[in-house]
């Protein structure tokens, strides 16, 4: 079992790896819209919707140019006339945001190198979290000294063997379970899988939790994070809940 470095166990309030918001992926919306408790939306989208193989057509500067938009991101926060908002490189959120812990997920084999030899030349192993759905994804990085976390073979080989008397023998390869509730109609998420979980010090994160109802039940069962489309409802449960202080800006807005 790899060591757990403290920086991995993470109150996350964040927006999903999937996220519908375009804006969350974008610094105006790191640093003007989620940490103020506000909510960015996405208007029509010029940058055509395209998996992998599409976009290895652009070059980095196409595709920054054609998220370039003026306006295609509409703030329930005031923001310029004219504002253009575009995707950042991975390298610019991290410069931009040095003090925030950060979890980046490795989606091919061919990232996966430069993706950690970049946190590791800005010395920031400690804050960021390698995440790969597949380990085939981040093979070439296994060596990697910062949080790691667990891929799916783990998710689901624990997902089974923790009903097991005693919770079974199986202790996940990794710093962290980040998981959805639920995945193809069967529950991952149970009071006995974060017990579980945590008896063997593994955080338990889950995503994606949008209604406050769901945050509310997962916080009482003890989930470490949450993750969230709705990071402005969540600061709300979280301040209700457990003192976190109220976060700062309009609050919760309307879908």
């Amino acid at each position: 079992m790899r060591p757990t470095p403290p920086s991995a166990i993470l109150p996350v309030s964040s927006s999903d790896r999937r996220s519908r918001s375009t804006s969350s992926r974008t610094l105006t919306g790191l640093s003007n819209g989620y940490p103020n408790g506000s909510r960015l939306s996405a208007s029509p989208d010029p940058m055509p919707k395209m998996k992998p193989p599409g976009l290895r057509s652009f070059s980095v500067s196409e595709v920054r140019a054609r998220s370039a938009a003026p306006r295609r991101v509409a703030s329930v926060t005031e923001m310029p006339n004219g504002r253009s908002v575009r995707v950042p490189t991975f390298a610019e959120v991290m410069d931009a945001f040095p003090g925030v812990r950060i979890n980046v997920e490795a989606k091919e084999p061919q990232v996966a190198r430069p993706l950690v030899d970049l946190i590791e030349d800005r010395g920031a192993q400690a804050r960021t979290l390698v995440a790969a759905e597949f380990e085939r994804s981040r093979v070439d990085v296994c060596g990697y000294r910062g949080p790691w976390g667990a891929s799916r073979h783990h998710i689901l080989g624990f997902s089974l063997t923790h009903r097991l008397p005693r919770g079974g023998p199986y202790t996940p390869g990794a710093d962290i379970l980040q998981v959805p509730e639920k995945w193809k109609g069967f529950r991952i998420v149970s009071p006995r899988f974060i017990r579980e979980a945590q008896a063997r010090n593994l955080p338990v994160h889950v995503w994606t939790i949008d209604d406050p109802a769901d945050m509310r039940r997962l916080i009482e069962w003890g989930v470490d994070g949450i993750q969230s489309d709705r990071p402005d409802l969540l600061a709300q449960v979280l301040t209700e809940m457990v003192g976190r202080p109220p976060a700062q800006g309009p609050g919760p807005v309307a879908p």
